[in-house]
């Protein structure tokens, strides 16, 4: 982990992430997101948070998981990959 805490909170980084996901909604729909996942990666450094989306009321869909790099200094989203998993 880090020597320090990151400048940027977790709660924040996520936060990041969840308004870059609703700021593409037209692109992807952004329904039922749910936080999966988030790590501190030193070597870059960033959070990478991964969020998940699905249709909301359909049993069974199958969800995609995003993973969002967020920089710590200034709180931007740098990426938005997919997950495999």
């Amino acid at each position: 982990m880090a020597e320090g805490p990151a400048p940027l909170s977790l709660e924040q980084a996520v936060k990041a992430a969840l308004d870059r996901a609703q700021a593409f909604q037209h692109l992807m729909p952004a329904s039922n997101v749910r936080l999966e996942e988030f790590e501190y990666d030193d070597e870059q450094p960033a959070w990478l948070v991964t969020l998940s989306f699905g249709e909301l009321g359909l049993m069974g869909t199958p969800r995609s998981y995003k993973v969002f790099e967020i920089d710590p200094g200034n709180g931007n989203v740098r990426s938005m990959k997919i997950r495999e998993l």
